[in-house]
């Protein structure tokens, strides 16, 4: 967690300093608001459940904050890029893919908070989880808003810091969607990657599957060999292997 907090840091500082540095003063606080918006606040809020938190009640009253962080700061990003426009006498409706797409997250955040608050109060007051898409959607969201930020470093900034910022911006989605995911390979990861985004559970890796089977195999052997005095030692010895076997796949 304490790299994707850093990776959050550094994907935030390349799209802020140079869009402050390059873009008008009534346009900067936009990238730097929503930046603060969705790479910091948000991660933070997802982290805080993505992860394996002692204290889940803390984790959600964290995430809780956090994402009520985030989603004032995209008003206010959005507020900002209108009163730009304003200013420079131009529509205030969107009129590319950026904004369209903009509006879009703008929207699904709005939701995921109002649905967020009602999931958190029915929780404490009865202790029934309900909206049980609201992670999924979240995810959704986030990645949807961080792309959305990435594309547009691409519309404002020069080439070379725009490829850094969208780059680190993506690192940031895969490293936050793997938090609390012990992968020992690619394909673990990829399938552990592909579980935040479906919300299914992830299929167990080869070796963990074959582990379950010969546990079962290994219950089966040693009732089998209760009946049998003269079986036991030969499934004590079968059961020493298998056990060797599960613990090195």
């Amino acid at each position: 967690m304490a790299n994707a907090s850093l990776l959050s840091l550094l994907a935030f500082l390349l799209v802020v300093l140079p869009s402050v540095y390059i873009t008008p003063f009534t346009f900067s606080p936009h990238p730097v608001l929503l930046a603060a918006s969705t790479l910091i606040a948000s991660v933070q809020g997802i982290l805080a459940l993505f992860g394996k938190p002692l204290d889940r009640a803390q984790a959600r009253e964290r995430h809780l904050r956090m994402q009520l962080l985030s989603g004032v700061l995209m008003i206010l990003g959005v507020g900002s890029i209108l009163i730009h426009k304003a200013i420079m006498g131009k529509s205030l409706m969107p009129r590319t893919n950026h904004g369209v797409a903009g509006w879009v997250v703008v929207g699904l955040y709005v939701l995921q908070i109002i649905f967020g608050l009602a999931k958190h109060t029915v929780l404490l007051s009865t202790g029934q989880k309900v909206y049980r898409w609201h992670g999924l959607v979240g995810s959704w969201a986030w990645v949807g808003a961080s792309i959305n930020v990435a594309t547009g470093t691409v519309l404002v900034l020069p080439s070379i810091p725009a490829t850094l910022a969208s780059a680190a911006t993506v690192m940031l989605i895969i490293k936050v969607l793997l938090v609390g995911k012990n992968s020992s390979s690619s394909a673990e990861a990829a399938s552990s990657l592909a579980s935040r985004l479906i919300g299914k559970t992830a299929v167990p890796a080869k070796g963990t599957h074959t582990g379950g089977v010969q546990l079962a195999a290994l219950a089966g052997t040693n009732n089998a060999s209760a009946s049998s005095g003269t079986a036991l030692n030969g499934a004590a010895d079968e059961q020493e292997v298998m056990r060797s076997e599960i613990q090195d796949p």
